[in-house]
């Protein structure tokens, strides 16, 4: 089960959030000073904690209860404030509006279905004039390859453009990601290509 794999990664002694946020999230300044965000998906917490320290205010959603639990510890030591929700996002009921919305490196996870429902929602309840913030894994990478048959939703650039119809586009890059968590089975690393992008919802 997939809650079960990440539990045990966050569990890990070894485990150690990562530092920088991603890429994307750094340019969020560019068009927006403030505001309320939704993180959802948001693991370690890397981009919430970087997102409160720069003055937004951050709920951060996922379905594991101890990152949740390990990003509250972490959002207390550095004196910042983060709400947290240990729900999974296909359940979610988002019942506020947000200036920004982040769901990054998130739909590999899901099935399209379980996607195209997910941004119907969140492009509803994101504010005239704001922003969502997506990072997702392109089929060109070690991840596809060996979990073509799962049903989940690798998807191009195009793809999500063409379910954002309307939206500008602010920003795009297209990247060799880092190194995943997960590995083949002969210990080499596995390596993803993906897309982010910035869009900005219409007045």
């Amino acid at each position: 089960m997939l809650k079960d794999k990440f539990n045990q990664i966050y569990s890990d002694a070894d485990f150690t959030p990562r530092e920088k946020p991603s890429e994307i999230v750094t340019k969020i300044k560019k068009y927006l000073e403030g505001g309320s965000v939704l993180d959802l998906g948001a693991g370690d917490g890397r981009n919430s904690l970087y997102l409160a320290k720069q003055g937004f205010s951050v709920t951060a959603v996922d379905f594991s209860a101890i990152a949740m639990a390990k990003l509250e510890n972490l959002a207390e030591e550095k004196n910042l404030k983060i709400t947290t929700v240990v729900s999974d996002v296909t359940n979610l009921t988002i019942k506020d509006s947000y200036e920004v919305i982040l769901v990054i490196q998130l739909f590999h996870n899901l099935t399209k279905p379980e996607v195209l429902n997910l941004i119907k929602k969140i492009k509803s309840q994101t504010k005239e004039g704001c922003l969502n913030i997506l990072e997702f894994i392109t089929p060109d990478s070690d991840f596809y390859d060996v979990n073509w048959d799962s049903g989940h939703f690798y998807s191009s650039k195009e793809e999500i453009l063409e379910l954002y119809s309307g939206w500008q586009l602010l920003e795009s890059e297209n990247r060799n990601w880092e190194a995943s968590h997960s590995k083949f089975k002969d210990g080499r690393p596995m390596w993803n290509t993906s897309e982010a992008l910035i869009l900005k919802k219409p007045l």
